[in-house]
């Protein structure tokens, strides 16, 4: 169930980042020609999960997760705070922005001209377009190590999901597959924009729920295992703070999963409605049903590979 989750959950945001890449294109396009014809197609041509390939992973991966949530989450902090003075008085005309992105018109009003709003614009665009290439290989390699413990059906035809391509040491398979369904999800954009944020609206839901049960688990080994029997990595927070924060990521897991699944308005029509709860839990049904009648038979279970061994 885990797997399928995290997997299926990947792949939306996949789509979800290209799409934004996409649709960062046609704002540009909105701000700097006025009768540009949007039209839904147009945005679909924007092209910590990969430890095994880190050496020294236990130390380099939360140190780099740390250290980028810090440096991230400041310079955020401080673009949000020149935001918020830069905005006009007008806050109803950002709102219901023509580009889809209120920030950009919070740009063109602060520089006082399109063109610099377009320069300062291109960075974020940039900057969201190289993101594809970081969320393809976490896509890809979720994929191939779910696909490695034989947890993808017709293991016979996706095997090959499995197979690292030896001169480039990439899963060039897992990486086809997901491009595929990427493009195939963004298709969906074109009949029905309400379908298309219907699925990827799994992604929060998803997310928590994945952290949901990693928290859980080591909630349970935590207060079943003597502490000295805990196989610690190299971080650690001790007998009584571990077990305090365990339980604050469960809340805040369980709060936001919850509230991810809730329309914006109080009488949501089949246009505003939050279909994550559906999407959520037909995942659920189909990793069940899966593991029924499939991946109890063939799921290897957790695959450790260790070079040189």
């Amino acid at each position: 169930m885990a797997g399928w989750l995290t997997v299926i959950t990947w792949q939306s945001f996949l789509v979800a980042t290209t799409y934004v890449s996409g649709t960062l294109v046609q704002g540009l396009l909105i701000l700097n020609y006025p009768d540009y014809g949007y039209q839904r197609w147009h945005g679909l041509d924007a092209a910590d999960h990969i430890a095994e390939e880190i050496q020294n992973a236990p130390t380099v991966i939360p140190l780099s997760m740390g250290v980028s949530t810090l440096f991230n989450g400041t310079l955020g902090f401080a673009m949000l705070l020149a935001l918020l003075f830069c905005m006009p008085s007008d806050i109803e005309s950002v709102l219901g922005s023509d580009t889809f992105y209120p920030f950009m018109n919070i740009y063109a009003y602060a520089v006082g001209s399109n063109a610099g709003a377009t320069a300062m614009i291109s960075m974020v665009t940039a900057a969201q377009i190289f993101a594809c290439v970081g969320i393809l290989a976490t896509t890809s390699r979720m994929l191939w190590a779910f696909a490695r413990e034989g947890g993808v059906p017709f293991a016979d035809t996706v095997a090959k999901v499995s197979r690292i391509h030896e001169p480039t040491s990439l899963p060039l398979v897992s990486i086809g597959i997901s491009v595929l369904v990427n493009l195939l999800l963004a298709l969906i954009n074109i009949g029905s924009s309400v379908g298309f944020d219907a699925f990827i609206s799994l992604i929060v839901a998803g997310y928590y729920s994945s952290f949901l049960l990693a928290a859980c688990v080591m909630l349970h080994k935590r207060l079943t295992t003597p502490y000295g029997e805990i196989p610690w990595g190299p971080f650690r927070m001790g007998r009584r703070v571990g077990p305090i924060i365990t339980v604050l990521a469960i809340a805040y897991s369980v709060l936001v999963g919850f509230f991810s699944m809730w329309p914006t308005t109080a009488r949501p029509d089949a246009v505003s409605m939050n279909y994550c709860v559906v999407v959520f839990g037909g995942t659920m049904l189909f990793s069940l049903v899966f593991w029924a009648l499939y991946g109890r038979r063939y799921y290897k279970g957790p695959v450790i590979e260790i070079a040189g061994s």
